[in-house]
């Protein structure tokens, strides 16, 4: 018997798989995978994280419990980056114009100028609604 030396081989052939677009609905119940009983409204205090943000610390934290602060350096590149997404998601001028603080709790004794901001420069607080004055 002769081997087949023709190396093309015969793929069947598929039909393409059917795409559904993301809705809203999809993209929250990807993101928050909660339990069916639970409901949260507006409450970043204890509300649930969503999938990213879970994985993300996730991710940062087995990097850490590894090798210490030895990417240090790549954190903060990530938070660069992370300001400039914020400063185009906002139209801010730069990521300069962005600080993150810790919490809400942290925001009304942020100063400006004691981080290097000029103290002409302005701060937009988020109204309750997320919204800003």
């Amino acid at each position: 018997m002769r081997a087949n030396t023709n190396s093309a081989r015969h793929v069947p052939r598929t039909e393409p798989k059917e795409t559904h677009p993301l809705t809203l609905e999809k993209l929250i119940a990807d993101e928050f995978p909660l339990r069916p009983d639970l409901i949260y409204l507006n409450h970043a205090a204890v509300a649930p994280w969503p999938r990213r943000t879970a994985t993300a610390v996730r991710t940062f934290s087995e990097e850490n419990m590894r090798a210490g602060a030895a990417n240090y350096p790549g954190w903060l590149k990530v938070q660069q980056s992370l300001r400039a997404q914020c400063a185009t998601f906002i139209n801010a001028s730069s990521a300069d114009d962005i600080a993150f603080l810790k919490n809400t709790s942290e925001a009304p004794r942020f100063r400006p100028s004691s981080v290097g901001f000029p103290s002409s420069g302005r701060m937009t607080p988020a109204d309750s609604d997320g919204g800003t004055r």
